[in-house]
């Protein structure tokens, strides 16, 4: 029995203070965003990010016999060239599904990063994934 798993996309309030560090003249500079030109995304958009999360999620099957249904939400860092780093679940649903949604996550590949201007900046993102009943 095939799992449909709902996903839904929201941008962290901090991304507006994102901050980033970049070498200028030899020396270290920082700015403090007060306004992301371009938000981070998974490269092609949305529904990449979707099709890429429907191929890739394996959810075992004592997800049923448990009946775990409800919704994981993960928090992870996209530094400015793209990699995810310090993935967080910051809702969890029972250790099983928490597991899977951290793996499918560090799995990702690069993602675009946000941009602040022209410079891509360090940002945070929001992914909650629902588990629902076929």
């Amino acid at each position: 029995m095939r799992m449909y798993v709902n996903v839904f996309m929201f941008f962290k309030a901090s991304l507006v203070f994102s901050q980033v560090n970049y070498q200028k003249e030899n020396k270290e500079q920082s700015i403090h965003s007060s306004f992301v030109n371009t938000k981070a995304q998974f490269k092609g958009g949305f529904d990449s990010l979707m099709f890429y999360i429907q191929q890739n999620m394996v959810l075992p099957k004592e997800q049923h016999e448990l009946n775990l249904y409800g919704h994981v939400k993960a928090d992870f860092l996209i530094t400015k060239n793209g990699k995810i780093q310090d993935v967080k679940i910051i809702e969890s649903l029972h250790p099983i599904c928490d597991s899977l949604v951290m793996g499918l996550i560090n799995a990702m590949p690069n993602w675009e990063p946000a941009l602040h201007g022209n410079i891509p900046i360090e940002s945070r993102y929001t992914l909650p994934i629902n588990f629902v009943k076929p």
